[in-house]
C-alpha cells in the first residue's frame, strides 16, 4: 500500500523517526557544547571557555590550567640528572593523599630513567579543562619533546597525554591525581 505521493509507509516513518533523532542529538551537542573549556595557548596565558554566548576569560581554570602543566612537565622532564631536589619540589605540589603515591611513582620512574640513562626534552603542546567544580578540575595536558637514551642514542619523538586532577587548597591548586593516558 502506498499513501499520496507513491512512498511506503515504512520509509516516511524512518524518515520522521530520523528527523527526531538528529533533533535529539543536535540537542545533546549544543547542551554539551555549554561547558566545553579549550586552552588556546599553550603557553599557559590563558584558558577560555567556549559556551553558547561564545568565549570568555575564565581565571579560575587558567591558573588550574597552569598548575597542571608546570607538574606535567616536570614530571615528564626527570632524567638520568633528576634527583631528590626535583621530586621533593614536585611532591609539594601534591595533595597529602597523592604525596606517597607520587613520590613511589617519582622513584620508580627515576631508578629505570637513570638505568636507561635517559634525557628528555618537553614541551606542552595543548592543555585544557575538561571538568571543573570551585574547588577541583580535572586537566588534560599533551606533551611533546625528544628523549634519548644509551639504546636509543639518536633523539626519539615521546608524546605523552595525562589527565591531572588539581584541588584548590590554601588559596593554591595542588596535584591530588595523574595518570597518563
Amino acid at each position: 500500500m502506498t499513501v499520496r505521493g507513491g512512498t511506503p509507509p515504512t520509509a516516511d516513518r524512518r524518515r520522521r523517526t530520523s528527523c527526531v533523532w538528529m533533533a535529539i542529538a543536535a540537542f545533546a551537542l549544543i547542551i554539551n557544547g555549554i561547558t566545553v573549556t579549550v586552552l588556546l595557548a599553550s603557553d599557559g596565558a590563558s584558558a577560555k571557555t567556549t559556551g553558547v554566548n561564545g568565549v570568555f576569560d575564565n581565571p579560575r581554570a587558567s591558573s588550574a590550567v597552569h598548575a597542571a602543566e608546570e607538574h606535567v612537565l616536570g614530571v615528564v622532564s626527570l632524567d638520568a640528572d633528576s634527583g631528590d631536589p626535583e621530586i621533593s619540589e614536585l611532591a609539594e605540589q601534591t595533595t597529602a593523599k597523592f604525596r606517597t603515591d607520587f613520590e613511589q611513582f617519582a622513584e620508580n620512574y627515576l631508578d629505570e630513567v637513570r638505568t636507561e640513562g635517559l634525557q628528555v626534552t618537553a614541551r606542552v603542546t595543548a592543555a585544557g579543562v575538561s571538568a571543573m567544580t570551585v574547588d577541583r578540575a580535572t586537566v588534560i595536558v599533551a606533551t611533546s619533546g625528544e628523549s634519548v637514551d644509551t639504546a636509543y642514542p639518536e633523539p626519539r619523538a615521546r608524546d605523552f597525554q595525562l589527565r591531572v586532577v588539581v584541588t584548590w587548597i590554601d588559596d593554591d591548586w595542588r596535584i591530588d591525581d595523574l595518570e597518563f593516558l
